[in-house]
């Protein structure tokens, strides 16, 4: 969680996700799973080597999952991507070769990734790139267009078939617009897995739009220090307590007392995790937030909240995803303006909040009165946050200000943090 750092990690720590990870993908026959590892290219003063918790969990279930083939039929725990996508040598954008053997294959049973974001970012990739993903099924090539280095473009293209019927199938529904694409892409998918709750909610309802039906599960919360829950089941956002590997600790944000273990925790009420497991780490603040909903059978049932991190103060006042998300909905709802997504800052006693409407939408905000957006805002804050709302009537803080983004402006921005 939080800033990069190096995490220690012992292969008895890393057997609790690969088992979680492992019930995921041997759950359908084929899985369109957003996950790789880290290209290990680097190596410390101390011998250690970088690697992403996914990437390290993958390597662990390596012998478990395959990749999918072509000419026979599936058996459980199949990944759409080839494994050098997984397992690539050197940093690349891994979306156009993900989509590209996804595409080729209609028998998805699930799409699998650790964010809801990540699965809404590949879409919109695919809505933007279709035409030449389509072309490549057709012809059984690999294009230039995927921004891939050559050794890597030919290794792939090697995996490939030409396939004009999956193309034909592909245009004729492309053809009827993106909403509802993916059951009629891979009608035999039967759900999502991804964290879609707490500050991720947003782009978990984003992602509707191309999901049509199809239930969405969180699957697992983890870090990479540790996996915390488990989902409850399909459509909800509560998480049971993991008590494999870990022991656990709860503080109230912001407060003076000690932390409690899991007998003395209120229902009702946000804690902060504090983590000791076998991989070394004792008593170590997270940053997550969850709040408990209730216990069920002696174990804790919660929900994700935020991130400590990701807030900020104004004047003094605390202000953290959850209060944000709720005012990006707020201002959607209240404006009939698709958002693709926001982001905020303080700037002194004030409020900054940063909208990236859909494309066809820039103009259509621009043009509607820019205080009365700020207003909705504002509002909305003084909803969910008592602190906030105290402060603006005390004019200890003052009213935000709204500024309209270019489109695919924080997508650019994620490219240029991770390429």
């Amino acid at each position: 969680s939080g800033p990069a750092k190096r995490v220690p990690y012992t292969l008895s720590h890393l057997q609790t996700y690969a088992g979680a990870m492992q019930d995921i993908l041997m759950e359908k026959d084929a899985t369109f799973a957003l996950l790789e590892s880290l290209p290990k290219e680097s190596e410390y003063a101390d011998k250690t080597r970088l690697d992403s918790i996914c990437g390290a969990v993958l390597s662990v279930n390596r012998q478990n999952v395959g990749e999918c083939s072509y000419t026979k039929r599936f058996k459980r725990g199949v990944l759409t991507s080839p494994v050098e996508i997984l397992f690539p040598e050197e940093t690349i954008d891994p979306r156009y070769p993900r989509l590209l053997f996804a595409l080729m294959e209609k028998e998805v049973g699930q799409i699998v990734a650790p964010f809801a974001w990540g699965i809404l970012d590949i879409m919109q990739y695919f809505e933007k790139h279709h035409e030449d993903l389509v072309q490549d099924i057709q012809n059984g090539t690999v294009s230039k267009a995927s921004r891939l280095p050559e050794n890597l473009r030919q290794a792939l293209e090697a995996k490939m078939k030409p396939d004009p019927e999956r193309a034909s199938e592909l245009r004729g529904e492309i053809a009827k617009g993106f909403d509802s694409i993916i059951p009629r892409i891979w009608p035999h998918c039967s759900r999502i897995v991804s964290v879609g709750s707490g500050a991720f909610a947003f782009y978990g309802d984003m992602l509707r739009r191309y999901t049509g039906d199809i239930p969405f599960n969180n699957g697992f919360f983890a870090t990479s220090e540790a996996l915390i829950g488990r989902s409850m089941g399909d459509e909800t956002d509560e998480y049971a307590l993991s008590t494999d590997g870990a022991f656990f600790e709860f503080l109230e944000p912001g407060g003076s007392v000690e932390p409690v273990d899991a007998d003395h925790i209120v229902c009702g009420k946000d804690y902060e995790i504090i983590l000791t497991n076998d991989a070394g780490l004792y008593r170590y603040r997270l940053g997550d937030v969850i709040n408990i909903s209730r216990i069920e059978q002696g174990v804790p049932i919660f929900t994700y909240e935020y991130r400590l991190d990701e807030q900020f103060n104004l004047n003094g006042v605390p202000v953290n995803e959850r209060d944000l998300t709720k005012a990006a909905w707020y201002l959607a709802e209240n404006t009939k303006i698709e958002i693709r997504d926001f982001c905020a800052m303080g700037e002194g006693n004030r409020l900054v909040f940063f909208v990236e409407p859909a494309p066809d939408a820039v103009q259509v905000l621009m043009k509607l009165n820019n205080d009365d957006q700020s207003r909705l805002i504002d509002e909305s804050l003084c909803t969910t946050n008592v602190s906030y709302a105290a402060s603006r009537e005390s004019g200890a803080v003052h009213p935000p200000v709204l500024r309209i983004l270019q489109p695919e402006t924080h997508l650019l921005y994620r490219d240029r943090r991770m390429f």
